[in-house]
């Protein structure tokens, strides 16, 4: 079962508060769903059963008694089509006449994702997609999100609109709009991890490239110490050219708290420069 499935399987399951909200659902399924064949027939079409059970569910509710339900086969491989006819002359109650506050939206939005929409699993990466059957359709939506703070981007494919999501965060604020709310803090705590484990990798990467600059210099350091002699150095840089020898992988911070007593970064780094200095003449 796809992380999409799961997500559908959610959303058909919420029961929306008033009958304005569903029927801004039930709207955004004519619009990204259905077609009209006829002056009294329109048909909607999904792949997904649990979707035109929902579909169903808001038609018995606006329409009762006025649709049928059917399944088709299409194609070489049999792909399963299931068909709503709603028999309808009058397509005054699909008209897009603007909305009655946030949850209106937020149900025109879950429609949308029901019928054409997808995600892909987050531990996979970050991709929500919106297949838009009309450009007026992909405005409509794209101002929708804009609305909510969330910017899509466009994509025309083979003459089809999309709106695309690649966004972490926007995606787990898009769930939480549609109401997908276990599957946002989900996503949410998916993202969270991967994120701390990106954070882990640049910083022990980061913690690498230092090491591999800190044994750089003190090869080189270790190379003018053997040269002039430990016994050879002025007395007060013995001490720090017999630690650097024994202790390669330092950083100064840490020679300086071996010195006896302790002495800070600054004054190592002033000594070793010297031993260098020495090791130039």
């Amino acid at each position: 079962m796809s992380f999409s499935f799961e997500v559908k399987e959610a959303l058909v399951a919420i029961k929306a508060e008033s009958s304005g909200i569903r029927a801004k659902e039930l709207i955004s399924f004519f619009h990204m769903a259905g077609q009209r064949e006829d002056d009294r027939l329109v048909v909607f079409s999904s792949e997904n059963i649990l979707v035109a059970k929902r579909i169903i569910f808001l038609l018995s509710e606006f329409f009762p008694g006025r649709y049928s339900f059917k399944v088709q086969y299409k194609g070489k491989f049999k792909r399963v089509f299931y068909l709503i006819n709603l028999y309808v002359a009058d397509d005054s109650f699909f008209v897009l006449d603007g909305f009655r506050g946030k949850k209106e939206e937020g149900a025109f939005l879950r429609g949308a994702f029901l019928a054409r929409g997808s995600i892909s699993d987050p531990k996979k990466g970050y991709h929500l997609e919106l297949r838009c059957p009309s450009f007026m359709i992909y405005i409509v939506l794209r101002d929708l999100l804009l609305s909510f703070g969330i910017e899509a981007k466009g994509l025309n494919r083979k003459g089809a609109f999309f709106l695309y999501l690649k966004d972490g965060e926007e995606i787990s604020d898009f769930l939480k709009i549609i109401g997908a709310f276990n599957f946002m803090f989900a996503f949410e705590e998916t993202r969270v991890i991967k994120e701390l484990k990106n954070m882990a990798n640049r910083r022990n990467n980061c913690d690498l490239a230092n090491l591999d600059r800190i044994i750089a210099t003190s090869a080189k350091q270790i190379k003018v110490i053997k040269k002039l002699g430990i016994g050879n150095l002025p007395p007060a840089l013995r001490e720090i050219a017999a630690l650097r020898v024994e202790n390669p992988e330092l950083s100064l911070a840490e020679l300086g708290e071996l010195v006896s007593p302790p002495i800070k970064k600054s004054a190592v780094n002033y000594r070793l420069k010297k031993i260098e200095s020495l090791g130039e003449k």
